[in-house]
């Protein structure tokens, strides 16, 4: 596609701009700005002194001053870059009240916290128990589910036997799923054993 030559002579015909010099850093000196620098225009200092570049390719980073190639549209490095547009999209922080406790908190945008800390939401959670649990398996609960279910329901004793403190909840009626308190007898491993060998047979002692 060709230019007219209305558009042609209308670009000859508009002044050139004036092509300010690249800047670069020089190290272990005063701050002095330089008179071109975006910085020197908004009244900022950056803590180094900005010289004419002997690279026409370098130039330095509007905020930290690092070096930077000619390449960069907007005059930072690619990390303040980033912590401008994170700066820009940032939403200012939430006031909320805590689930918990009941105070007043802070707490940045976009977080789902309902309690002011971590302390306190493990003080107040409701945990569902028992049948009310979303895993509760009713009476198809294996060996081990209803050994923690002895446990959780009967407060341990020592052996009534020998008195040994280390006792296991022995059910009477062998329904494991009975954890009434008239139905556990508190019995040491090897009487346990013994007792379920006697009654039970070989098949039925204790491991």
């Amino acid at each position: 596609m060709t230019l007219s030559r209305q558009t042609r002579a209308k670009k000859r015909s508009q002044p050139k701009r004036e092509e300010t010099p690249l800047l670069q850093v020089e190290s272990g000196v005063q701050i002095e700005e330089c008179p071109g620098s975006v910085d020197a225009l908004r009244g900022r200092t950056t803590g180094v002194r900005l010289m004419p570049s002997e690279n026409p390719t370098e130039r330095c980073c509007r905020d930290c001053g690092a070096s930077i190639t000619a390449k960069s549209k907007t005059g930072r490095c690619s990390r303040c870059a980033m912590a401008a547009v994170g700066r820009a999209n940032a939403r200012p922080p939430v006031t909320r009240i805590c689930a918990g406790c009941g105070e007043e908190f802070t707490r940045p945008a976009g977080t789902p916290r309902t309690c002011c800390s971590w302390e306190c939401h493990l003080e107040h959670r409701e945990v569902p128990r028992g049948a009310d649990h979303w895993s509760w398996k009713g009476d198809e609960v294996g060996y081990w589910g209803r050994y923690r279910r002895a446990q959780k329901a009967v407060a341990a004793e020592p052996c009534e036997v020998c008195g040994e403190v280390n006792a296991d909840r022995h059910h009477r009626n062998r329904n494991t799923l009975d954890n009434r308190p008239e139905n556990i007898a508190f019995l040491c491993r090897s009487h346990h054993s013994a007792l379920h060998y006697r009654e039970d047979g070989p098949k039925g002692a204790v491991a």
